[in-house]
């Protein structure tokens, strides 16, 4: 049986904030799930352009949104996301369910014929205690379940999921000692249902907990029987409206980096390190606070690059961008806002 949940967490550190993190719920040892692993995280993704944009995505968020998960399928040499005319008038919900649709269609999967009411009251009881969903019902045979929270939008809570939860990022289920739990969100939503038991259904959230503080849900179910089963919103709804998943499109090899958390150090000084997948390309950093910018000095250190700065008490805005070599393609700026707290 499938009875599996996970859970991904973006929030501030001590001395750094929007800093992303996992911690995961039981593992079964039967999951299977399709598709490979892809070899590192894809982190080259710009929120701001979501701040204060709300639980979905449309306009300036969207386009920066769709364009971030377009870039990490490309860079898994994977053709962009076909959505739904209307995708931008669709709940935050809906959209989770048509990018998880598309994705299991990717990889030869069952698409999750549609929403199921009951359990999206699930995944909103997820989101307001900041837990991972579980069936209230009887008759569930098989489920996975995700939660995020932090995340500006359902769109970047989802990039999290898929493309950015393997060894180096900060899922605490994911270790050099244990790495058992890398990419267990991926896995989650690419779950092999037995196609003979019963139907699929999915419930969805996107809300805030009880402080206020921004949540996301994914519940995939299999249920024993079909009564009483009614969809709210459905996959052929999203195919009428001209979601689409192409299967071949010429890769385009882009550059993923991957930060370390940021440390302060004695004298006001922060680092922090930066690695290139296939090595293919140099690093710059900068923030901004205020009207005073500062440059990082930035040295090789083996195959990392280490960010050095003095920066003083107060929030700041890190910009990271990388110049790509050896025919790679550049990803946009990573940005984090850093709340440097004196001591």
């Amino acid at each position: 049986m499938i009875n599996q949940t996970r859970r991904l967490l973006t929030r501030a550190a001590t001395v750094a904030a929007v800093l992303m993190w996992t911690a995961a719920g039981p593992a079964a040892a039967d999951v299977s799930w399709a598709g490979s692993d892809p070899t590192s995280n894809f982190t080259s993704f710009n929120q701001s352009a979501c701040f204060n944009a709300g639980a979905g995505a449309s306009g300036a968020c969207l386009s920066a949104a769709v364009a971030a998960l377009d870039q990490a399928r490309a860079w898994l040499g994977k053709p962009p996301y076909v959505l739904p005319r209307d995708f931008d008038s669709l709940t935050p919900g809906e959209q989770e369910f048509v990018l998880a649709d598309l994705d299991r269609v990717q990889y030869g999967l069952t698409p999750i014929p549609g929403i199921s009411g009951g359990l999206s009251a699930d995944a909103a009881a997820g989101v307001t205690a900041d837990a991972d969903p579980r069936p209230s019902a009887s008759g569930v045979s098989d489920y996975t379940s995700n939660w995020a929270g932090g995340y500006p939008n359902v769109l970047y809570a989802y990039l999290g999921w898929m493309y950015d939860d393997g060894p180096g990022s900060n899922n605490e289920d994911c270790t050099p000692a244990n790495t058992s739990g890398c990419w267990g969100h991926r896995h989650d939503i690419l779950s092999q249902f037995n196609p003979t038991v019963g139907p699929l259904a999915m419930g969805v959230a996107a809300g805030e907990d009880r402080n206020g503080k921004p949540g996301y849900t994914m519940l995939l179910a299999q249920l024993a029987h079909a009564d009483k089963l009614a969809y709210t919103y459905t996959w052929a709804q999203a195919l009428a409206d001209g979601a689409s998943t192409p299967y071949a499109a010429a890769p385009t090899r882009y550059v993923s980096v991957t930060l370390g958390r940021p440390q302060l150090q004695q004298g006001g000084y922060l680092s922090f390190t930066a690695r290139l997948s296939a090595g293919a390309g140099t690093v710059n950093a900068t923030a901004a606070s205020g009207g005073s910018t500062v440059r990082f000095s930035v040295s090789r250190v083996g195959p990392a690059f280490r960010c050095l700065a003095r920066l003083h008490p107060g929030t700041w805005r890190l910009t990271v961008t990388v110049a790509a070599q050896n025919g790679f393609r550049a990803p946009p700026p990573t940005v984090l806002i850093l709340h440097l707290i004196p001591a």
